[in-house]
């Protein structure tokens, strides 16, 4: 079992250790420059970046580099318990939907600031996520578990209408508090679906919106879950807001910058009739009930 080394050096700017199989530790030199941005945001001594489930040995090794930051791809295998025995003042940054690697702008404070999370705060996301996978059942298909968790997420956070829009309302804490805006929508079902391996893009356009596109079965297909809620609350008895699972995106939405996005509008598909009974039939009830 590999941890963090005793004797990580420690620079006067800057350090790296990388928990993986073949542990090893580079000089500041080595940096990989994807990850200044957090440096450049956090000014950390030592980067962390893990490329594996954290142990308890890890832990211990953590908590001797109080001042450092600790950066997840996303909490895919991750224990919540574990996590939670991290010391609360190291920073854990949850990269996820905000993946600066893909999208420039991403490298932003704002943006950066919104993959940010304490060990306590943290190890709660994991347990909602744990949840909420154990009511997947092993014999469903990919679409209806992607169903499960758009009418589980519907289910489980309200919009916030306030306008102040506060920064835990677009990332994953919303599975928490229970409020979220579009940013916390999307990115919350983003960190879903990384988790159950489904290819998905979160999709960010400034000052206007954000929602998600997956891939079923070769066809990429809308998620919007923001529109859904809304269209709820509007009219709470209607069924018309599930038509916003695998909806055709709308050209005004279809514009710059869309730099992650790995497909082409053409290849977007509408849903079609039988698509919308596999999802309603197969999964609403199930979700409003758990």
């Amino acid at each position: 079992m590999n941890s963090i080394p005793n004797n990580s050096k420690k620079f006067n700017q800057l350090s790296i250790a990388r928990i993986v199989k073949n542990q090893t530790v580079a000089s500041k030199s080595n940096i990989d420059s994807k990850y200044i941005v957090c440096y450049n945001f956090l000014r950390a001594k030592l980067m962390i970046i893990v490329d594996r489930i954290i142990t308890q040995d890890d832990v211990k090794k953590l908590n001797e580099q109080t001042s450092s930051i600790v950066i997840l791809k996303n909490t895919k295998g991750q224990n919540a318990l574990i996590i939670s025995q991290i010391n609360p003042n190291i920073k854990i940054i949850v990269i996820g939907a905000y993946d600066y690697n893909k999208v420039e702008r991403f490298k932003q404070d704002k943006y950066v600031s919104r993959t940010l999370y304490n060990s306590t705060t943290l190890a709660k996301i994991i347990e909602y996520y744990d949840n909420l996978e154990s009511m997947l059942d092993k014999n469903w298909t990919n679409l209806e578990k992607l169903a499960f968790v758009f009418f589980k997420l519907l289910k489980d956070i309200n919009y916030d209408y306030d306008k102040s829009c506060q920064l835990e309302e677009r990332n994953l804490t919303s599975v928490i508090s229970g409020y979220a805006r579009c940013a916390g929508f999307a990115c919350c079902f983003k960190e879903a679906m990384d988790r159950l391996g489904i290819q998905n893009e979160f999709i960010n356009i400034p000052s206007l919106h954000s929602y998600n596109v997956i891939n079923i079965d070769g066809h990429f297909r809308v998620v919007d879950i923001t529109w859904a809620k809304t269209c709820l609350d509007t009219t709470p008895n209607t069924k018309e807001y599930y038509k916003y699972f695998g909806m055709e995106i709308p050209d005004s939405l279809f514009s710059p910058p869309m730099e992650c996005m790995a497909f082409k509008k053409s290849q977007i598909v509408p849903t079609l009739d039988k698509f919308y009974k596999i999802v309603y039939n197969n999964n609403h009830s199930i979700a409003q009930e758990k």
